[in-house]
């Protein structure tokens, strides 16, 4: 592990702790260049490309222009209460350093993303908790095989997810995401989206979602 990444852990981890304690967070970037001789140019690892994918295009929407309404699903999210939980204050924490409009954590089973965990401005985006979209239609999906990376800065510039059914209902201009995958084999994915284009974003978001991920895989099992 490098020294940037240490520090960087050591952050997120501190950070953690404050959202648990209800106290205001530092902000890490400013943490990070305090620290003296750290460089965030790390690539981000690839995902392999599955197997036999194919491509297959989303129900069109209503004539109306209305957003696609995802499914709802019956499978419980985990650790819901009445107070704000860890993991919403983690998403809370994903948007705003990202600088995006909604931070969701999905659960990829029976074919379905699924909406477990949100904070942001899901409901522009039609996103709800335990709302649920069939996972070949979503941007998450074009992450696990491979045929996007991390990061989309402009969605309308990428050829894999501009002509999306969701990109336009839901107006998603930028995403990033990382996959997860929990000790008991459940695999989630971490995303932020935005309105607008972020060209900005880049590896050091990447690596911090990475970590903060980690957090909340923790908060999970």
């Amino acid at each position: 592990m490098s020294e940037y990444r240490y520090w960087r852990r050591r952050l997120v981890d501190r950070v953690i702790d404050q959202l648990r304690r209800g106290d205001s967070p530092p902000r890490i970037d400013s943490e990070l260049r305090g620290v003296r001789g750290l460089s965030a140019d790390e690539p981000a690892a690839p995902w392999p490309l599955a197997r036999g994918e194919q491509q297959r295009g989303m129900p069109r929407a209503e004539a109306s222009g209305r957003k696609p309404q995802a499914r709802s699903t019956g499978t419980p999210t985990r650790r819901r209460s009445s107070g704000e939980d860890p993991i919403t204050g983690m998403l809370k924490l994903a948007h705003t350093k990202t600088q995006m409009d909604v931070a969701v954590l999905g659960e990829v089973c029976d074919a379905r993303e699924v909406v477990r965990y949100l904070a942001g401005d899901g409901g522009s985006f039609g996103l709800r908790p335990g709302a649920s979209m069939p996972i070949e239609d979503t941007y998450c999906h074009r992450l696990l095989t491979g045929r996007v990376s991390n990061v989309v800065p402009d969605a309308q510039a990428n050829e894999q997810v501009r002509d999306l059914e969701i990109t336009r209902a839901a107006r998603i201009r930028a995403y990033i995401g990382v996959p997860l995958t929990g000790l008991d084999a459940r695999l989630y994915v971490l995303c932020c989206l935005a309105h607008e284009q972020r060209p900005r974003l880049g590896e050091r978001d990447v690596l911090f979602l990475r970590d903060l991920g980690n957090a909340v895989l923790a908060n999970l099992e």
